[in-house]
């Protein structure tokens, strides 16, 4: 649902605050930020312009994004593939030789993915033996 959200940075803030220490973020998203994500939205401005998605993103961008956020170990995956003529992509996805092939291709290819999947981990809590102890190290440390 991100690309449908206006406030898309205060979204993944929340997500960050209601997960548990070391609890993990999966999100799913269109990859309609790179190449024939553009040349999708030229061809279908119409669908584009209604509002559908507000937010087109790369994966960069999303990275970014969820880092920014305070999540760590950002990875993603790809899948599916995108073809800018809307009929052939159904026709290519439904003929299950050609789905093979094009996610394959968008394996290989960024341009080409469809989906995209991240999965991010919120930090673990540090206990506070281990704060404590610590803060005693340091103590120790610059009284020397």
């Amino acid at each position: 649902v991100m690309e449908h959200v206006e406030d898309d940075r205060r979204l993944l803030k929340e997500c960050h605050r209601v997960l548990v220490p070391g609890g993990f973020l999966l999100l799913g998203i269109p990859h309609e930020g790179r190449v024939i994500g553009r040349i999708l939205r030229r061809l279908h401005r119409k669908m584009y312009t209604e509002g559908e998605h507000v937010h087109f993103y790369t994966i960069s961008g999303m990275q970014r994004a969820i880092a920014a956020q305070g999540f760590e170990d950002v990875t993603y995956a790809k899948f599916g593939f995108l073809f800018p003529q809307y009929h052939l992509h159904l026709a290519l996805t439904w003929f299950p030789p050609t789905f093979a092939l094009g996610h394959l291709m968008s394996q290989r290819l960024d341009a080409v993915a469809d989906s995209l999947i991240f999965a991010a981990r919120k930090p673990a809590a540090r206990s506070r033996v281990a704060t404590a102890e610590t803060a005693a190290s340091s103590a120790a440390h610059g009284a020397l």
